[in-house]
């Protein structure tokens, strides 16, 4: 019997050869493979029994008939050749039954068969489905050649071609020019090692824009051909997102650098600032380094001792109010790195966690020495 798709899938596994020939593109024996030759599903197999019931009927259809047909073409049969008559259709009747209950086992084995291919064309039609409404775009290369042999519609509007387009041409292709060289030595280096990986890239769309996916890729042996089977993901937002956040940063880095007080965010959890603006440097004449090395530790040394447990008190009685409280701000005296001390004006705010419990502290500092003269 055919072996279906589905039945070559769970037999999957990465090829034992790690012979490649991405760069030349050249196939010997290569045929664009279409989609429904591929993973067309196929007739669901009928039940042996029902097989067995119809040829029964079917027996008793022509036994019938044909001694209807002698009685009446003879109308006085003598006793014994009537006798041999009922005797032939009765055997006729027997032998069908008589054949199932001697092969019983053999029949209980192909119904357990055709129930299991049947379960595969089930399933067959499952992949497809999922095959053709995937997510991402799906891209099946030829290991030998290179050559793509089947893809999704959404690898066709990832590069914008038609798949009878696609079909055929080197999955090198699929990447911007020039870049040919780096994809041949990752997409090699994914088939020797066998097993599920996954990178960023580019691909280069039909009417010229790069654009940046995210790839993961699968070496796997389907019947007796060696196949890669790669998922690319559009990450045109992410990059979108992650560049717009990068400046974004850049604006508030260069905010931060140009006003005098200090801007800062310390993740208590963890102990560190994830942020402290360089004004710091000038504020207390300690460098950025001596705060990040021991964060909690350092606040308390350039605290004034008259003050630390005046402000870690008021700071503490307002954390207990919980998200709603609002920021709070203290005053406090700081000694410089120069021994010289100093006035600031702290304003905190938290952020809570859904469990009440602090994970974030934003804050202000601002020098009021000149203020508190007066």
């Amino acid at each position: 019997m055919r072996m279906s798709l589905m039945s070559r899938i769970q037999t999957l596994k990465p090829p034992k050869s790690d012979k490649t020939n991405f760069g030349s593109g050249q196939g010997k024996n290569f045929r664009p493979i279409d989609k429904d030759e591929i993973f067309k599903p196929g007739k669901r197999l009928r039940h042996p029994f029902v097989s067995l019931f119809i040829i029964v009927a079917i027996s008793i259809i022509m036994a019938e008939s044909f001694i209807m047909f002698l009685l009446h073409l003879l109308p006085s049969l003598p006793f014994l050749t009537e006798f041999l008559i009922n005797s032939l259709l009765l055997i006729v009747l027997i032998l069908p039954v008589s054949y199932l209950l001697l092969h019983r086992s053999m029949f209980y084995s192909i119904t357990k068969y055709i129930n299991v291919e049947n379960k595969l064309k089930d399933m067959e039609v499952k992949f497809k489905t999922v095959f053709e409404n995937s997510g991402g775009a799906v891209f099946i290369a030829d290991v030998l050649t290179g050559k793509i042999i089947d893809c999704n519609p959404q690898a066709e509007i990832l590069i914008g071609r038609k798949r009878n387009e696609i079909i055929g041409m080197h999955q090198l292709e699929l990447h911007p020019k020039g870049e040919e060289t780096k994809y041949k030595e990752r997409f090699a280096a994914h088939v020797k090692k066998g097993h599920l990986v996954d990178c960023e890239g580019e691909v280069q769309h039909k009417d010229g824009r790069k654009i940046p996916v995210w790839i993961a890729a699968q070496p796997m042996k389907m019947s007796d051909k060696d196949i890669i089977v790669g998922l690319f993901i559009n990450n045109t937002e992410r990059k979108l997102s992650e560049e717009a956040i990068r400046e974004s940063e850049e604006r508030f880095q260069k905010f931060a650098s140009a006003i005098s007080d200090v801007i800062y965010r310390f993740d208590p959890v963890n102990n560190r600032y994830d942020f402290i603006s360089p004004s710091f440097e000038k504020q207390t004449g300690y460098s950025l380094e001596d705060i990040k090395n021991k964060p909690s530790e350092f606040t308390k040394e350039i605290t004034h001792p008259d003050d630390i447990d005046r402000v870690l008190t008021e700071v503490a009685d307002h954390i207990r109010k919980g998200p709603d409280a609002g920021p709070i701000i203290t005053e406090y005296r700081v000694i410089r790195k120069d021994k010289k001390i100093i006035w600031v004006n702290d304003i905190k705010t938290f952020e809570f966690s859904p469990d009440g419990k602090i994970y974030r502290i934003n804050g202000v500092v601002s020098d009021i020495t000149e203020r508190k003269k007066y």
